[in-house]
Formats: C-alpha cells, structure tokens, sequence
C-alpha cells in the first residue's frame, strides 16, 4: 500500500542526488540535536537541516524534539525518527491507532472486479 512512493520519497531526501550549500563563514548554525553520524540543526531561512557526517541530507519543516530522538514528518501517516540508533521510518500515533484497531477488532477486504477498491470495516463485541 504505497511503499514505494515512500521508499522513493525515503531516498530522495537522505541518498540521493547531490544538493550544493554553500557557507560562509560568518554564518552560524543553531545545532540542535547530534546522534553519531547525523546532526540536525535549525535552518536559516526556518525548519530543520538534517547532515550525515557532514553532507546535507534534507530539510524538513517542522520536528519534534525529544530526549533521546527527533521525529520528522514524511508522508502519509509515516514520521522519520533520528536517535542513536539510527533512522528509521515509524508510524504517526494516529496511523498506529488506525492500525491497532484494524488488527485486533477489524478487518479489510479487497474487492475483485471492474472497479475494484477496499472495505475496512471495525467491528467489536466489547463497547
């Protein structure tokens, strides 16, 4: 269910293509979280920057900073965490409700024909 526009959106900000930034050197940065080999810091013109040893890796426009991670927003209920550990996509906790109730009280059917299409439906015996 489009996790290929995801991983091609995943790739295009952190893989590839090259993007040039020039700094000067009166510029100065407001880093605001460092994990090993990535470094996130406010951008000049607003939003976040997120660098990998270094290397500009993409621009977000808003994150969520806590203790020990920095969540970014992607697309389509998925954030990109930053800790540590490492990256790695998660779902938002609206997404992840959705999820959890279609798993354990749900169920989601395909429909086969000229115009195909999906039905979820949340059914529960405890109210």
């Amino acid at each position: 269910m489009g996790g290929g526009s995801r991983i091609k959106q995943y790739e295009r900000r952190f893989f590839e293509g090259e993007q040039i930034r020039e700094e000067r050197e009166d510029e100065i940065f407001h880093i605001v979280k460092t994990f090993r080999d990535y470094e996130v810091r406010e951008a000049e013109g607003g939003g976040y920057e997120q660098l990998k040893s270094g290397e500009f890796v993409g621009t977000f426009s808003e994150a969520k900073v806590e203790g020990n991670r920095i969540i970014f927003e992607l697309s389509h209920g998925v954030n990109l965490e930053v800790s540590e550990k490492g990256i790695r996509e998660i779902l938002t906790s609206e997404k992840a409700e959705l999820c959890g109730l279609i798993a354990s009280d749900g169920t989601i059917c395909k429909y086969r024909g000229k115009y195909g299409g999906h039905e979820v439906s949340l059914r529960s015996i405890d109210h």
